[in-house]
């Protein structure tokens, strides 16, 4: 298990480059965002990701900041319990079954998200053009250590196929990539991307017959197993994200791998936020009904080894707003923090009589329009760190 002390080793910094927003309340703008984002991670030394959390790093907590309420969240890691290397047994929160408490650190059953509420394609769309050098970065490391041509790719939630067209395509060494969603309307809008080496299926993860449903596609596509998996931001929208993985497994080739990619609310820091707005906000949109796991990051080296992956390496990226133009800090706004009201909206929606879901959607939106204007302030700070993993089959 990797410890916060040594975080500060493996953080990489971002070089955004953002085409020029119009200036609007942050609602509209959440609604019409489009155009190209790009941000650039620059990678850090291997002697930097080795440290982590390993002999030799910092003593001293580097997120103890003075004055920013929001940081002690971090120190939740450490609380976490140690897992000793005889331990097999699969806990609640791997397999997602429900577990006590509120807000952001309660367990899920799997999430109910929306992915064509408003206008949220386009904060995916950001959200994927950020990563997009980092998830190639982890997919040319699996298949180079893999060293061969004609290889089969599977992409878990692929909505409308950017993700798989835009990561697995460019890859010379994948010979078909498979995007896989249980939306029929996401599968419609991805299916005008097919081509002969880019595919489209419907896939339900937690379907309890997903072994015989993988084994359907494999089979009238005329394959025989699975090469490179990509779970990009996907596991922590599942009700049983090691049963899942077990499955997917299962279709894996002796020497084929996976890259999970996820983020976790304890990893999110703001200063100044003496009104803890932050806290507010990921604490509430965590705790509205059908909320993925919002936790997911710290618990995905433990998903993957219980579900029998092995030589599992770590590739952390963390995303700050140090340096970023105006536009790219609305844009990591928007990224992290606008979709927290939807899983509300949707109680609202559903039941217009529901006064507590207003208030609680109310006091979202104000916590929002407030934290918009301190994106908005040069010396305000905001960090966050993706997980990204590869492990092997």
């Amino acid at each position: 298990m990797w410890h916060p002390n040594g975080l500060a080793e493996g953080l990489l910094r971002v070089n955004p480059v953002f085409a020029a927003r119009p200036t609007r309340p942050w609602l509209v703008r959440a609604m019409l965002t489009s155009g190209p984002r790009i941000a650039t991670p620059l990678r850090t030394n291997r002697g930097a990701l080795r440290g982590l959390g390993g002999p030799g790093t910092a003593a001293r907590n580097p997120w103890q900041l003075s004055g920013c309420p929001s940081t002690n969240r971090i120190l939740a890691l450490e609380a976490a319990p140690r897992i000793e290397q005889g331990d097999h047994t699969s806990s609640p929160e791997e397999e997602g079954q429900q577990q006590p408490g509120n807000g952001r650190f309660a367990g899920k059953k799997g999430s109910r998200y929306d992915p064509e509420r408003g206008r949220e394609s386009d904060r995916l769309r950001i959200q994927a053009e950020r990563a997009e050098p980092f998830d190639r970065e982890m997919l040319r490391f699996g298949i180079d250590h893999l060293g061969r041509d004609g290889l089969t790719a599977l992409d878990l939630g692929c909505a409308d196929g950017y993700v798989t067209e835009t990561r697995l395509i460019p890859q010379p060494e994948i010979d078909l990539a498979v995007g896989v969603d249980k939306s029929d309307s996401m599968l419609a809008e991805a299916a005008e991307r097919s081509s002969e080496r880019l595919a489209f299926r419907k896939l339900d993860l937690d379907s309890a017959s997903l072994d015989d449903d993988i084994a359907a596609i494999l089979t009238d596509l005329g394959r025989d197993r699975i090469d490179v998996v990509l779970a990009a931001l996907a596991l922590h929208h599942l009700a049983a994200p090691v049963r899942t993985l077990r499955s997917l497994r299962r279709f894996i080739g002796d020497d084929g791998f996976i890259v999970a990619r996820s983020k976790d609310d304890a990893v999110r820091v703001a200063c100044p936020d003496d009104a803890h707005r932050v806290d507010r906000l990921l604490d509430s949109g965590s705790a509205g009904p059908g909320s993925a796991d919002r936790t997911a990051g710290r618990k995905m080296h433990r998903q993957l080894k219980r579900a029998g992956f092995k030589n599992v390496r770590f590739f952390p990226r963390a995303f700050h707003t140090v340096g970023m133009s105006p536009e790219g800090r609305h844009e990591l706004f928007l990224e992290a923090f606008s979709f927290r009201r939807n899983y509300w909206a949707q109680v609202v929606d559903n039941d217009p009589s529901d006064d507590s879901a207003k208030r609680q959607l109310a006091r979202i939106d104000d916590d929002l329009a407030d934290l918009e204007l301190d994106f908005e302030d040069e010396a305000f700070f905001y960090l966050e760190l993706s997980f990204g993993f590869v492990g092997f089959s």
